[in-house]
């Protein structure tokens, strides 16, 4: 099972967003990401990655936005998540 993490902000019930969550684990195909903002075009494949638990402080990892989004669709194919609720999108 993947590693996830629960991240709330101040203006979010932490009630509700247990729930999402808890939802999501007890399904291995749903995949919830907390966009970081201000990113720009990299930003929501960072994101995605992140939320499967993937490493960005290696030297080799990559930065340009389309080798990022095909990372992200290359894991999320390898994972085979049907599902990805973006909040606050």
């Amino acid at each position: 099972m993947r590693e996830r993490w629960l991240l709330a902000g101040a203006d979010e019930d932490a009630g509700t967003v247990r729930w999402l969550h808890a939802r999501a684990r007890a399904r291995e195909d749903v995949l919830v990401v907390a966009p970081t903002p201000g990113r720009g075009g990299e930003g929501i494949a960072r994101d995605v990655l992140r939320a499967m638990g993937k490493r960005f402080d290696l030297p080799r990892t990559p930065r340009d936005p389309a080798t990022l989004l095909a990372r992200a669709d290359l894991w999320l194919r390898a994972l085979r998540v049907t599902t990805l609720i973006v909040r606050h999108a």
